[in-house]
C-alpha cells in the first residue's frame, strides 16, 4: 500500500476538495486526484463522492480513512523508533550535477555514515526538485530553495557567480567585461538546455534584457558546452563549478565576468523534523571541503574573474 496515496486521501477527506489538499502536501491537484483513483481501484470501491461540495466520503471511503489514520500512526511510530536508534535504513538524496562532479563524493561519503542503504538520483535539477515535493527524495542540493514549500529548512551552501566563456579569439582580447550582445552578434549562443535550472536561469537573464538570440545550441552537460566553445563554434555563459566540472576541455577558452552581474546560490534541503542532525553534520563538512578544497581548486583554472565565489556560513 502506498503510504503517499493515504496521506494524499486523508488530505482530502480533512480539507474537502483536492486543491486544498494539494497545497497541504506540495503536490498539483492532479496528483492529487490521481493517487486518490489509484486507491479506488486498488480496493475496488468509490471512495470519494465527487458530486457534493465540499467532497464527502462514501461509506467505504470512511472505513479506509479509520484504518489509514491508524496505519499512519503505526508508520510514524516506527520511524521515530528507528531514528532513535541512530541508524537510518535508507536514505533518498539527490544533488545537482555541478555539484556531483566537484564536491558529490565527500558529500555522500558523509551521509553514508547514517544510512544502511543511499538511493542517489540522477537528472536534472528540476526534475529532483520535483521529486522532493513528491516526497521521493529525502535529501536535495539544488539552486531552487522551493520558497513556495512549507515545510523545508534551507540551508546555503555556497554562491557563485554566472560567467562568460567564448573562443580565445581577437574578438576577447584585452577586453576585462564582454557584453553579450557584442558576442551575440558575432556567434551563435551555446547554451544549456532549459530542463536543467542554470538554463532557466540564464533565459531569464537573457529575456529581461531583451536579448535576441542569433543562433543558439542546446546542450545538456558542462563538457559539451566547453568542448564547442573551445573549437570556435560559438559563446556560453555558465558557473564556475561548471568549469571545474568540465576542467578538461577549458584550453582555447577566454573566461570574462557578465557586464550585468549574474549569481546562483546552492542549497541544502531537508524537511522539517527529518534528517535534520544528518543535514548539520553533512553542512558543516560540505562548507569545509568547498572552503579547502573545491574553491582553491577553482581559481586555479581560473585565476581571475570570480568574484562572488564564496562559502555561506550562516544558517
Amino acid at each position: 500500500m502506498d503510504l503517499n496515496g493515504l496521506k494524499a486521501f486523508l488530505a482530502v477527506s480533512a480539507g474537502g476538495n483536492m486543491t486544498t489538499a494539494a497545497r497541504e502536501l506540495g503536490l498539483t491537484q492532479s496528483a492529487i486526484s490521481q493517487s486518490v483513483r489509484q486507491l479506488e481501484e486498488q480496493f475496488g470501491a468509490v471512495l470519494v463522492d465527487r458530486t457534493t461540495r465540499p467532497l464527502r466520503l462514501t461509506a467505504a471511503g470512511s472505513i479506509v480513512r479509520r484504518y489509514t489514520e491508524r496505519m499512519l500512526n503505526e508508520a510514524e511510530q516506527m520511524t521515530a523508533a528507528i531514528r532513535s536508534t541512530g541508524t537510518i535504513p535508507e536514505l533518498r538524496i539527490a544533488l545537482v550535477d555541478s555539484f556531483a562532479a566537484t564536491a558529490g563524493a565527500e558529500f555522500i561519503r558523509t551521509v553514508a555514515r547514517f544510512a544502511q542503504n543511499l538511493y542517489i538520483g540522477e537528472g536534472f535539477s528540476t526534475s529532483h526538485a520535483q521529486e522532493f515535493r513528491a516526497r521521493k527524495l529525502d535529501l536535495l542540493v539544488s539552486p531552487d530553495p522551493m520558497e513556495e514549500l512549507d515545510g523545508v529548512v534551507r540551508y546555503p551552501l555556497m554562491t557563485e557567480p554566472f560567467l562568460l566563456i567564448a573562443p580565445d579569439t581577437e574578438l576577447m582580447a584585452g577586453q576585462q567585461a564582454v557584453d553579450v550582445r557584442q558576442l551575440n552578434s558575432a556567434l551563435p549562443i551555446i547554451r544549456y538546455s532549459n530542463r536543467s535550472a542554470a538554463g532557466s536561469r540564464i533565459d531569464r537573464y537573457l529575456l529581461e534584457r531583451d536579448i535576441k538570440l542569433r543562433q543558439r545550441i542546446e546542450v545538456e552537460t558542462s563538457e559539451v558546452m566547453c568542448g564547442l566553445v573551445a573549437s570556435g563554434m560559438g559563446w556560453g555563459i555558465t558557473t564556475p563549478l561548471h568549469l571545474l566540472q568540465a576542467r578538461s576541455h577549458l584550453e582555447g577558452i577566454t573566461v570574462r565576468p557578465l557586464a550585468d552581474k549574474l549569481q546562483r546560490t546552492l542549497y541544502l534541503i531537508v524537511r522539517t523534523g527529518e534528517y535534520e542532525k544528518v543535514a548539520h553534520t553533512v553542512l558543516q563538512r560540505m562548507r569545509d571541503v568547498l572552503r579547502d578544497n573545491v574553491i582553491p581548486e577553482i581559481r586555479k583554472i581560473i585565476p581571475k574573474h570570480v568574484g562572488g565565489l564564496l562559502v555561506c556560513e550562516e544558517n
